[in-house]
C-alpha cells in the first residue's frame, strides 16, 4: 500500500483528529459517543436522549435543523451509554448494549457473505450485501420515521419536545391534521366550498377566487357565485425541462393544510426539487415542525387564514411565469434605470471625494514606514502594503480598550497580541510590534506579503495593518478557540496557522537565497542555513524530515535528553538504526505490527531528508513519490546532519555541560508560542 496514506494516518494520530464515516461494517462499528455522517454531511446517525430523560435512542437527524427523521429502538431504549451499532454474525444491522443483548435489528433473512450499512445523502440508511444489493432500508419503515419534530441539540439531547419517541406517534398524527387550522367564518367552513384550485378567503368579496394561473371551469356558474365546479389551468405544465423552460411554484402564504398530503423527511431544497421532478406533484409545503409534504392530483379545500397556517407552493406553467413578468415589465424597467443612474452618480461623487484622501493617506503611511528604516525588500512589497486595508491607530486603540492588559491574548517575538472588537461587532486579533522587539521592518513586511498572497482554509486571514509613526500593527481574524500562543482554531474547530514574520522568500527562478540574519526555531533549521545563512527548497526538506521523526516517535526534537549519551532525536534515531533496533523509536500510540514495515520506510525517508549537505537531500516532489511507493527502491540512508559536526565540537570543547541536549548552538530562538 502507498506510504502517503500511512503518513496521513500518523498525522491524524498525532493531532487527535477523527474522520467522519458514512458506513458501518463488522469491523467498523459506532459507539454511543460517535456518529455516522452522510457524504454530503446533511444527515447523521447516532445516539441521543430526549429532554429530561437519560434513555438512549438510535436515530437519524438533519444536521442543518437537528430534526430527527428516523428512530430505531423507539419502543426499547437503552438505559446507559454502553450501546453499539454494528453488523452481527447473521449480517444484520443491530443495536447491542454492554452485555451484547440485542435491542434492535434490521431482522432480514439473507445468505450474504458480508454486509455493510451506509447512510446515503438522502438520509436513507441502507443495508447492502457484497454485490451492492439492498437488503434493508430505513425508507421502507415509515412507521419508525414519524418523529421528525424531535430536535437534537449540540449535546445530542432532544430540545423541542419532552416526549419519548415511543410516545410520539399519536402526537404526530394529531399535529399533521391540525397544522394551521383556525376557525374560518362563513362559507369557508364548508369543505371544498370553492372547488378544485379555488381558494376561499372570508375577508374578501367574492369569497372564492381561482388561484393565479387558473380560470373558472364554468364562467357562468362562477359569475352566479356557484363555485363548486372549481378552476382549471390556463396553460399546460411542461413537467420535464425544455430548454430551460421549467415549471415554477407560486407561493400561497397562510393557508390551511389541504387533504391528501404525503410526508417526506428531506430538506427544504430537496423538497422543492423532488416535487419539480415528479410530474404528478402539483404542490408542496415545508413545515419546520415535521419537514416536507407533497400533493399529487388536483388541490381541493384551500382556505386562506387570517394568521398562522402554512406556506403552500402550487405548481405553475412556465408561461404563467412570463405573464407575471409582463405585468411588471414597465415598472421594473423604469425603477431599475432610475436606480442605476442615481447609484452611478453617487458612486462617482463618492469615489472622487475619497480617492484624493486615500492617496494622501497611503503616501503618508509609506513615508512613515521608511522614515527611519532602510527598505531591504524593494518597492514591490511597499506596493503590496498599499493594496492592503489600512486601519487608523485610533480605531484599533478603541477596539482594544486602549490596549488594556485584560485584552491581551499572548506575547511573541513580534510583540503583544490583543483581542479587539470593531464598531460593526467584528472580533479581531491585533499584533502590535514592540519597540524592544528584535523583529523589525523585514519581518513585518514578510508577514504582510506572504499572508496577503495566500488564501487557504487553514490559514489565519490577515484583515489589514496599521502604520502610524512608530506604530506597526497587523490585524487578523479572531480565533475564538485558543490564542496565538498555542494551536488555534476557528468556531468550527478547523486548525489555523499564522506568523510568517521569519519566512524566507526567493523567486521561482532562483535555486537558493542568502541572508545575513539567521533566525528560526531551535532544532528545525538546516545546517547550511544555520551555519552560512543559505536557504532553499532543500532547507524545508530538512525541516520536514525532523517533523517526520517527531510524528513517528511522539517526541519533540528539542525535548530529547539522554543523560548517558547526551543525544538529540536525530542522533538517537541514527544510533537505534545502526543497532537494528529502530522499531523501539516508534510511538506506542501508533505502533501496529501490520504497519511496522511501512513506518520503518518512513524513517528511512526521514534520514534521506536530514542529510548534512543540501544536494544529498531529495526534493519534496521526490519525497511525495517515495511516500506513495512510486519510488520503490530507496537510496541507502547516511548519517544525518549535526552528528559529525557534534563529534568535532565535543572534541574541541571539554567545557561543554554533560547535561546539554543541544547540538545546534547557532539557532537563535527557542520554541515559544505567539
Amino acid at each position: 500500500m502507498g506510504l502517503l496514506p500511512i503518513f496521513l494516518m500518523l498525522l491524524s494520530f498525532c493531532g487527535g483528529l477523527i474522520t467522519a464515516l458514512d458506513s458501518i461494517t463488522s469491523s467498523v462499528f459506532v459507539k454511543d459517543s460517535e456518529t455516522v455522517s452522510s457524504n454530503n454531511s446533511a444527515f447523521k446517525l447516532g445516539f441521543f436522549s430526549p429532554q429530561n430523560t437519560t434513555d438512549r435512542y438510535v436515530g437519524i437527524w438533519h444536521v442543518f435543523n437537528s430534526k430527527v427523521t428516523w428512530v430505531a429502538n423507539k419502543n426499547q431504549p437503552l438505559q446507559d451509554s454502553s450501546g453499539v451499532i454494528t453488523i452481527s454474525e447473521d449480517k444484520n444491522l443491530v443495536l447491542l448494549n454492554g452485555t451484547k443483548r440485542i435491542f434492535w435489528s434490521s431482522n432480514v433473512s439473507n445468505k450474504a457473505s458480508s454486509s455493510t450499512a451506509q447512510l446515503l445523502n438522502s438520509g436513507n440508511l441502507v443495508l447492502i450485501d457484497q454485490t451492492g444489493k439492498t437488503l434493508w432500508e430505513s425508507f421502507q419503515h415509515p412507521g419508525d420515521a414519524e418523529y421528525s419534530n424531535l430536535a437534537i441539540s449540540a449535546h445530542q439531547k432532544i430540545g423541542s419536545s419532552r416526549k419519548n419517541p415511543s410516545e410520539r406517534k399519536l402526537a404526530y398524527t394529531r399535529r399533521t391534521n391540525k397544522v394551521g387550522e383556525q376557525k374560518v367564518q362563513e362559507n369557508c367552513d364548508t369543505y371544498n366550498y370553492c372547488g378544485t384550485y379555488g381558494i376561499c378567503d372570508s375577508s374578501k368579496s367574492p369569497t372564492c377566487n381561482c388561484l393565479k394561473g387558473f380560470e373558472p371551469r364554468n364562467i357562468d356558474e362562477w359569475n352566479n357565485q356557484n363555485w363548486t365546479s372549481g378552476c382549471v389551468r390556463r396553460a399546460s405544465l411542461q413537467c420535464a425541462s425544455d430548454g430551460g423552460k421549467d415549471d415554477w411554484f407560486l407561493e400561497l402564504q397562510m393557508t390551511n393544510n389541504p387533504k391528501n398530503s404525503t410526508p417526506s423527511f428531506v430538506s427544504e431544497d430537496t423538497c422543492r426539487n423532488q416535487c419539480l421532478k415528479n410530474c404528478n406533484c402539483t404542490a408542496y409545503a415545508y413545515v419546520s415542525s415535521f419537514s416536507c409534504m407533497y400533493w399529487t392530483g388536483n388541490l381541493t379545500g384551500i382556505v386562506r387564514l387570517s394568521s398562522g397556517g402554512i406556506n403552500l407552493y402550487v405548481r405553475q406553467a412556465y408561461s404563467e411565469h412570463g405573464r407575471k413578468k409582463k405585468d411588471f415589465k414597465v415598472v421594473i424597467t423604469v425603477t431599475v434605470t432610475v436606480g442605476v443612474i442615481i447609484i452611478a452618480i453617487s458612486a462617482y461623487i463618492l469615489k472622487m471625494c475619497t480617492a484624493k484622501y486615500s492617496a494622501r493617506k497611503k503616501e503618508r503611511n509609506a513615508k512613515l514606514l521608511l522614515k527611519k528604516e532602510e527598505n531591504p525588500l524593494g518597492d514591490l512589497k511597499i506596493a503590496k502594503l498599499e493594496k492592503l486595508p489600512l486601519f487608523d491607530f485610533r480605531i484599533l486603540a478603541t477596539a482594544t480598550n486602549n490596549f488594556r492588559i485584560a485584552n491581551k491574548l499572548g506575547r511573541g517575538g513580534f510583540g503583544l497580541v490583543y483581542k479587539g472588537e470593531l464598531q460593526d461587532g467584528q472580533e479581531i486579533a491585533v499584533k502590535r510590534l514592540s519597540r524592544t522587539s528584535k523583529q523589525g521592518l523585514e519581518e513585518f513586511m514578510n508577514e504582510v506579503v506572504v499572508i496577503s498572497k495566500l488564501q487557504h482554509r487553514n490559514l489565519v486571514r490577515l484583515l489589514g495593518c496599521c502604520i502610524e509613526g512608530e506604530e506597526k500593527m497587523l490585524v487578523y481574524e479572531y480565533m475564538p478557540n485558543k490564542s496565538l500562543d498555542a494551536f488555534i482554531y476557528d468556531a468550527q474547530l478547523n486548525p489555523k496557522i499564522s506568523d510568517f514574520g521569519l519566512a524566507r522568500i526567493f523567486e521561482c527562478s532562483e535555486d537558493e537565497g542568502n541572508t545575513r540574519r539567521v533566525v528560526g526555531t531551535y532544532g528545525y533549521m538546516s545546517p547550511e542555513y544555520a551555519m552560512e545563512g543559505l536557504f532553499s527548497e532543500k532547507s524545508d526538506v530538512f525541516s520536514f524530515g525532523v517533523l517526520l521523526f517527531e510524528i513517528i516517535s511522539g517526541r519533540k526534537n528539542t525535548s530529547i535528553c539522554d543523560h548517558e549519551h547526551s543525544l538529540n532525536l536525530l542522533e538517537l534515531a541514527w544510533k537505534l538504526w545502526n543497532e537494528e533496533n529502530i522499531e523501539s523509536l516508534i510511538d506506542s500510540e501508533i505502533s501496529d505490527p501490520d504497519y511496522v514495515n511501512d513506518i520503518v520506510r518512513c524513517i528511512h525517508i526521514g534520514f534521506l531528508c536530514v542529510q548534512e549537505h543540501a544536494r544529498d537531500r531529495p526534493s519534496m516532489g521526490t519525497v511525495n513519490s517515495m511516500l506513495n511507493n512510486h519510488i520503490v527502491n530507496l537510496p541507502p540512508s547516511c548519517q544525518p546532519a549535526y552528528i559529525q559536526r557534534r563529534v568535532v565540537t565535543n572534541a574541541e570543547s571539554s567545557q561543554q555541560s554533560n547535561r546539554s541536549c543541544s547540538v545546534n548552538s547557532v539557532t537563535l530562538t527557542n520554541m515559544q508560542g505567539r
